[in-house]
């Protein structure tokens, strides 16, 4: 049977991928979607394909662990995070209540910096942290809410586990 030309749709769970799990010990699910008719296809993806997404997963990973990072952590100082990915400038930092930045992803135009503001407030057992983000791009928005939540709100929460 030939699958020349016919599209399959499914999905690619990796549930714990993290810096700390070597990509041999990455929980991999390979799926078609519901609607989707059986196919040759999905065991190639569940031995192959795993295979290749756990290499390129592993690859990014320790690509991220390798990445220069900067960090001048004094008002005025200047940071750069994943490589040069992320950059910009502390603008104010009150210990233990505030940090605001201006805050840049690489792929935004040149010299357009957003302006972010944690507060942290020191609630006995625990801290609740609040995250302001204002000018990012148009079109940019939920791009860099996700990764606001994926790499770093999800990171903490699987480093300090809640």
């Amino acid at each position: 049977m030939s699958c020349r030309g016919v599209k399959f749709r499914g999905t690619i769970d990796v549930s714990n991928l993290s810096d700390e799990n070597d990509e041999d010990d990455l929980d991999i699910c390979v799926a078609l979607c519901k609607d989707q008719p059986n196919t040759p296809l999905l065991e190639l993806m569940k031995t192959s394909g795993v295979q290749e997404v756990r290499r390129v997963l592993g690859e990014y990973v320790r690509r991220l662990k390798s990445g220069s990072q900067m960090v001048d952590s004094c008002c005025g100082g200047k940071f750069q995070l994943l490589d040069g990915s992320i950059s910009g400038q502390f603008t104010q930092l009150v210990p233990d209540k505030r940090i605001d930045m201006k805050w840049r992803f690489r792929t935004w135009p040149s010299n357009h910096y957003a302006s972010v503001s944690l507060e942290l407030d020191d609630r006995g057992d625990d801290t609740e942290l609040r995250l302001e983000c204002r000018g990012v791009p148009l079109g940019e928005e939920d791009s860099t809410r996700e990764g606001w939540t994926r790499f770093y709100f999800r990171a903490i929460k699987q480093t300090f586990g809640y």
